[in-house]
């Protein structure tokens, strides 16, 4: 009996159609998708094979970045494949995106276990990284399939290597044989170059050693071996502020700050950095302006800001001499200037001042000492040196080397205003007879009466046959004083 004759609900004539239609459609639908579908697959995986040799391509080229977006879609196309995530694992590995390289390797092995090149490429990864167990499983499992794999068992005996010396550099660093956890760690940064644990541990030895240069060089690399890695910026930004770097110490602070803004010891020292630089800036501004007494303001502001660190007590005393200098107070610019002489006992900026500040208060003597002092210094760049028609000459003094009762040049009789003889018997030779000279250092006059005419003397030039005057070295200290470091750091 057909649907819909007989007694008794059912459903009607129009629903059984439409089931029928239905039932049609997907029939032919199916017909439609096995036709068709050889083909769709064949076109996809044309597709795939024309994006896997265009990076191919590109790679040997040298273009990294084309091949790595062809791989991108080869990846997408086909999922399934390991050799695809193995291949694009290379490119990132040619671009020194090592972590990028590690997820594709790891699905390499997932989609094919017995892939030994991708253990051994991820093993290499993770030696490098210093991660020595999960390397070792890697290595071993090569071994496994293929006892006689000669990388494997090399890689393993670096691996072996690398554990050792860090025990060893542990060891060394507990007994405080800080030189010989450096020489040991040598080898171990080496062999795991990307491992922050073995450039941290040779940083801190260089610290205690007080070579700051090195341990910086060891530390920024760590910023970037770890994902957040804030203590490493903040020990680097204490490393430049106590160096006297302060910019840079600024910039260092402010990458701890973008990991994270709530980060009380980053936010603290950001506070005095930043307050010190700006002040600091703000002095040397108002020197290049001429504004001398806002310039002193701030330099004596600035010592009170950070008065534990003493490059930044000599910085500012310094220039506080060479404030004092310009603006004609030569009393106190003495007085300022031998302070911070004996602070910083190499500094020739110091005593040019001060040699300044002497000729201003009429004591031409000690300022030609001072100045003698400066012209000791290593030779200035040719490009800062006077043409040699400018300089005068040097010649040996008469009185010095003449039998007695030699006739002695003009301009250099005794008891008529004759300038003080360099030390070694050297004088200047004056261009003309001229009464009542006062020797002065060149480039300064002295003022009142005939000194308006006084002889300068040459230049700093080659002046290896002149000793050094004695005095130029200050009796407190032969060398300048080491930074001090704040606390916080260590």
């Amino acid at each position: 009996m057909e649907p819909g004759r007989g007694a008794g609900p059912g459903p009607g004539p129009g629903l059984w159609r439409c089931g029928r239609r239905l039932l049609w459609a997907a029939s032919l639908l199916c017909v439609l998708l096995d036709l068709q579908l050889p083909g769709l697959l064949a076109s996809g995986q044309a597709e795939i094979e024309n994006h896997l040799e265009m990076g191919r391509k590109l790679l040997a080229a040298g273009q990294l970045a084309e091949a790595l977006s062809h791989y991108h879609s080869a990846v997408e196309g086909d999922p399934k494949n390991y050799l695809t995530y193995y291949k694009r694992a290379t490119i990132y590995l040619a671009m020194g995106k090592f972590r990028s390289a590690l997820p594709d390797l790891s699905k390499a092995i997932e989609l094919k276990p017995d892939f030994l090149a991708a253990r051994l490429q991820r093993g290499s990864i993770l030696l490098k990284q210093g991660n020595t167990e999960q390397a070792k499983q890697d290595f071993e499992a090569v071994l496994q399939s293929d006892p006689s794999h000669k990388e494997a068992q090399s890689q393993l005996a670096r691996l072996t290597e690398l554990e050792v010396s860090m025990q060893e550099a542990r060891a060394a660093y507990q007994r405080t044989d800080y030189a010989g956890a450096i020489r040991i760690l040598e080898r171990a940064v080496e062999i795991s170059p990307w491992a922050p644990e073995a450039k941290e541990l040779r940083a801190e030895c260089y610290l205690l050693l007080g070579d700051y240069g090195k341990a910086i060089l060891d530390l920024k690399p760590t910023t970037k071996l770890r994902a957040d890695n804030r203590a490493a910026f903040l020990k680097l930004s204490q490393l430049y502020y106590g160096l006297g770097e302060h910019e840079e110490a600024l910039a260092q602070v402010r990458e701890c700050l973008k990991l994270d803004q709530d980060d009380k010891a980053c936010f603290a020292h950001y506070k005095q950095v930043k307050k010190l630089s700006k002040q600091l800036e703000s002095a040397e501004e108002h020197i290049q302006a001429q504004r001398y007494e806002e310039a002193i303001d701030k330099y004596k502001a600035a010592m009170k800001t950070e008065s534990q660190v003493e490059v930044y007590i000599i910085r500012a005393k310094a220039r506080i001499c060479h404030c004092l200098s310009k603006s004609k107070r030569p009393q106190e610019a003495i007085d300022v200037c031998t302070e911070a002489h004996q602070r910083d006992p190499r500094n020739i900026f110091i005593l040019r001042d001060r040699a300044e500040a002497y000729i201003l208060n009429e004591e031409f003597q000690r300022g030609g000492k001072v100045w003698l002092c400066t012209s000791a210094s290593p030779r200035p760049p040719a490009s800062s040196r006077r043409p040699k028609s400018a300089v005068p000459s040097l010649r040996q003094t008469p009185a010095a080397s003449a039998p007695p009762g030699t006739a002695q040049p003009h301009g250099a009789r005794p008891g008529r205003g004759r300038p003080p003889s360099l030390p070694g018997g050297t004088e200047p030779l004056p261009s003309k007879p001229v009464r009542r000279q006062r020797w002065a250092p060149a480039g300064f006059q002295a003022g009142g009466g005939n000194d308006q005419h006084a002889h300068p003397t040459p230049p700093p030039g080659n002046r290896s046959h002149v000793p050094e005057p004695s005095g130029c070295r200050s009796s407190s200290s032969k060398t300048p004083a080491s930074p001090r470091f704040v606390s916080a750091w260590t």
